[in-house]
């Protein structure tokens, strides 16, 4: 089905875009020598599901555009579709050039050039680079693009014989050159190091050695320390953290220098280096094992994200699932309860619509937990649709922290037994989840065991157990038995 060009082309037209190619293949200036129209008229009649096969053969549309049934003269018909296919490329050309401005201006600039309008040209350049510092959405994109640029007004230097004018934009030029190499190789470096499938044995990799080996013939350590430019220095800390992990001091002052200098960046830009900021501290949090330190530096680094309007992606204003629950967590997790209200309010119609009730109700139920409004919590728990939550397991943890506060023993036993039974037998469960999953159940249990009946015993076990554990809530509830 659709196997001429034309057809795919056109299926992928909204149904504006479909009054506008009309137009478009109406117009003289387009017109290549053949008349179009009746073909397209009879086409988009099926638009856009193009579900008729029959009415789609080359015999039928031969048929309503020529009057005439059979084979005579069918490659006229063949040809009309080929004349159309070649317009409709036209037509998807010039939409893109209206969206991406950038090309625009360069191919004004070139026809300026070629016609020797140099008057038009230099107003055009100055109009192109306003348009480049403001709209290049990385940095990369900012240097490649002044790049071109200067390389298309060198060229018009040579050709109005002005050579002694060209120097000056030859320095400047290479210079754009070394920095377009330099974001471009920490952008793609970062890429490859953030999709741990392409780059989790790069030491193995051939591939991965030579990549390393042709970064020792740059030094981006004296590049970046003898720049005067901060997003080259916020950018080395990028590389140096992918490359050889980061650290406490490089994540400081990371942190410190974007706050300084956030406004050099498109929010594009500025979303994913917050983004790259946040790993860079969930890497430290975990590997200090949960440190409270490491969970207040990611907590401050959402927080600034927050400030600057960079939560949300600036390009299809989402905000995904996981990233919004990894947030509204590490705030609640420092007791940031009124932050975290106030995020859900400001961020959560930015969910997929799909999930956006049910993660706001347990956001609201973990909400009123700490404030001990046990009831309030569940009720919020209730109206969720567990047969599609994502989350299952906070609300189930939430749910079982509830019932041991309210004493609602026979609750908590129902929900661990089912829960276990689901876990264990459950075969799209990650093996190391589920490990986790049970051991929760299982520390839970010896804790309403030891409510029931204190044992000493039991309870040091427990309480060994979970040494390295002390922020969690069973060590928590552990503790406050002791003291009773």
């Amino acid at each position: 089905m659709l196997k001429y060009k034309a057809l795919r082309v056109i299926k992928s037209f909204s149904k504006e875009e479909i009054k506008e190619f009309g137009k478009f293949i109406a117009s003289p200036y387009f017109s290549t020598g053949r008349d179009l129209v009746p073909v397209f008229t009879y086409l988009k009649k099926y638009h856009p599901g193009y579900e008729n096969e029959k009415a789609l053969e080359i015999e039928a549309i031969h048929k309503a555009v020529s009057g005439k049934a059979g084979k005579t003269n069918i490659d006229i018909t063949r040809k009309l579709l080929s004349d159309l296919y070649k317009q409709a490329e036209d037509f998807v050309m010039i939409k893109e050039l209206r969206i991406n401005k950038y090309y625009e201006h360069v191919l004004k600039l070139k026809g300026f050039e070629r016609k020797q309008l140099y008057t038009m040209f230099d107003k055009e350049y100055h109009l192109t680079e306003e348009y480049v510092n403001e709209k290049s959405a990385t940095t990369e994109q900012l240097y490649a693009c002044l790049r071109e640029l200067q390389d298309i007004k060198i060229n018009t230097f040579y050709e109005k014989g002005e050579q002694n004018k060209t120097n000056e934009l030859l320095l400047k030029n290479i210079e754009n050159i070394i920095n377009s190499f330099y974001f471009s190789i920490i952008s793609n470096f970062q890429f490859l190091t953030v999709n741990s499938e392409s780059f989790e044995n790069r030491k193995k990799s051939a591939k991965s050695q030579s990549l390393l080996k042709m970064f020792s013939y740059f030094n981006f350590k004296d590049f970046a320390s003898g720049h005067n430019d901060p997003k080259v220095k916020i950018y080395y800390i990028l590389f140096n953290a992918a490359y050889n992990s980061p650290d406490n001091d490089s994540v400081i002052k990371f942190k410190m220098l974007l706050r300084e200098n956030k406004k050099l960046f498109n929010l594009f830009e500025l979303y994913e280096l917050y983004k790259s900021l946040a790993g860079m501290c969930i890497t430290l949090l975990q590997r200090s094992g949960n440190d409270i330190q490491y969970n207040r530096m990611l907590f401050e680094v959402y927080r600034d994200a927050s400030e600057a309007n960079v939560i949300v992606n600036p390009m299809n204003e989402a905000l995904d699932l996981l990233r919004f629950r990894n947030i509204f967590n590490t705030a609640l997790n420092l007791k940031e309860v009124a932050w975290a209200e106030d995020f859900v309010n400001r961020y959560s119609g930015s969910l997929p619509k799909v999930h956006r009730g049910d993660a706001v109700n347990l956001a609201r139920a973990m909400i009123e937990y700490p404030r001990k409004n046990y009831e309030k919590a569940l009720e919020y728990i209730n109206k969720i649709n567990q047969s599609k939550f994502v989350f299952i397991n906070d609300l189930k943890f939430l749910q079982l922290k509830c019932y041991y506060d309210m004493n609602y023993f026979e609750n908590a036993d129902s929900l661990v037994n089912s829960y276990r039974r689901y876990i264990s037998y459950s075969e799209t469960t990650p093996e190391e989840f589920r490990t986790y999953i049970l051991t929760f159940l299982r520390q839970y249990q010896a804790l309403i065991d030891l409510k029931f009946g204190f044992d000493q015993k039991k309870y040091d076990n427990l309480m060994e157990e979970l040494r390295n554990f002390d922020s969690s809530w069973i060590y928590k509830k552990l503790t406050d038995m002791k003291h009773k």
